[in-house]
């Protein structure tokens, strides 16, 4: 097979790991519950915390995580000189987790939000644009107390920073069109934020301002 008929199959394989509910799976095998009809509705680490508590929202964070960083490994495994020339087109092939996550085939294409399969895409990739990514979203939780607020301007920032520090075409188009997706997933939440009826992770934010 050439080069081009990897990187679909990789695509493919991405989009379908990508969209293993690992949260739903976990919520159903442990409670026997649908984790869609409770807390938020949402399938991610988020809502499992609320939900199952923080233990299962950690092991929910770290499969979702996975699914980012797999189809990365597996493709740069098997195609060594796009990876070494062309780091962000294995990127952008492997940025088709993301989308089975929020559009997953096994949940009627209905998902999670991304963030937490975005953080272990990135991390694979560039761990300075991953590590500056997550402490923008870690300012503005501590902040704010907001989850969801913390998901949007963390993966605005991320454009900045593949711009600075990564500046391939692969990479910005895929910092653009994830922080795209990223805003449309999080539309009710920020509806919400606007109306001030958002769900805090905490009621008392760094400064110790109650939400």
């Amino acid at each position: 097979m050439n080069e081009a008929t990897y990187l679909i199959l990789f695509a493919f394989f991405a989009y379908i790991f990508g969209s293993i509910p690992f949260g739903y799976l976990i919520a159903l095998g442990l409670r026997k519950i649908d984790i869609r009809e409770k807390g938020s509705g949402n399938i991610g680490a988020t809502n499992i915390t609320r939900v199952l508590g923080i233990k299962w929202g950690i092991i929910a964070f770290l499969l979702d995580a996975s699914k980012g960083i797999v189809p990365f490994v597996i493709c740069g495994y098997f195609l060594p000189e796009v990876l070494y020339y062309d780091r962000g087109l294995i990127l952008l092939v492997s940025s088709l987790s993301i989308v089975g996550h929020d559009f997953s085939c096994f949940l009627d294409f209905k998902g999670g939000k991304g963030m937490s399969t975005l953080v272990g895409l990135l991390f694979i990739f560039d761990v300075n644009i991953a590590l500056l990514t997550c402490a923008v979203w870690l300012i503005v939780l501590f902040v704010s107390g907001y989850v969801s607020l913390a998901s949007v301007i963390a993966s605005l920032s991320m454009v900045v920073w593949c711009i600075v520090i990564n500046p391939s075409v692969s990479s910005i188009v895929f910092a653009c069109v994830l922080s795209i997706i990223t805003l449309w997933q999080h539309r009710g939440n920020i509806q919400r934020l606007f109306k001030h009826t958002e769900k805090v992770m905490f009621k008392n934010n760094f400064f110790g301002i109650k939400n």
